[in-house]
């Protein structure tokens, strides 16, 4: 394809550069971020809701292990999990009770979650049997 002086083709023309209907261009929208000397301390998004009352829970063994949970979804999750046979994998979740140790969180600094424990059941599975007469 050739083009001459007085045609060109535009390919993938950016937005960002182009003005905006309120006749300001993208430097109009451009915000500058204070310094880190003039910015608070910032809070992770689950750091703010530890904050404001949520507990979270960790799961540290049985077949769940290595989850984070918000405890009163957790609890949510038990109650759920009460139409599932004893055998079923949603089924485990009812065996986990929460202890009083407490563990940071790996990824979020200042941020710690209670520990909860799998305590499976040891009575036996529930049979069925048929009398014949």
């Amino acid at each position: 394809m050739t083009t001459t002086a007085g045609e060109q083709l535009v390919v993938g023309k950016s937005t960002r550069t182009t003005a905006r209907p309120s006749g300001r261009g993208p430097e109009a929208t451009r915000q500058h971020r204070p310094s880190p000397a003039h910015r608070p301390p910032r809070m992770s998004r689950l750091a703010v809701q530890v904050a404001d009352g949520r507990e979270l829970a960790v799961l540290v063994d049985g077949p769940w292990r290595g989850r984070w949970y918000w405890a009163d979804d957790l609890a949510a999750m038990q109650d759920a999990s009460r139409r599932y046979p004893d055998g079923h994998p949603a089924a485990e979740l009812r065996a986990y009770a929460p202890t009083e140790t407490w563990t940071e969180h790996p990824h979020e600094p200042e941020v710690t979650g209670r520990l909860w424990r799998h305590h499976p059941s040891t009575a036996p599975a529930a049979t069925t049997s048929r009398r014949t007469a």
